[in-house]
């Protein structure tokens, strides 16, 4: 008659999965997708800033960030306006 497993041995087996399907994953996310238009890095917890190209992606312990390269327009200065 088959051995059948117990509750604990289960849920270990069911967390081992689940935390190498994230280990996985988490590498193939990209720093944003390729958009050129937008600068992109990878940030480590420590604050560690690491600028990648649009399609590089991120390691498992670091975030994807991006901003855009050229703000918006700043306000119009009047020059030579005497008051």
């Amino acid at each position: 008659m088959p051995q059948l497993l117990s509750t604990r041995a289960v849920m270990s087996m069911i967390a081992t999965f689940t935390v190498m399907s994230l280990g996985i994953s988490v590498p193939l996310v990209c720093a944003d997708g390729g958009d050129t238009s937008l600068m992109h890095a990878c940030v480590k917890a420590n604050g560690t800033v690491r600028i990648t190209s649009a399609n590089a992606s991120c390691d498992a312990h670091e975030t994807a960030v991006h901003w855009r390269i050229t703000g918006p327009q700043g306000p119009q200065v009047l020059r030579d306006h005497k008051v």
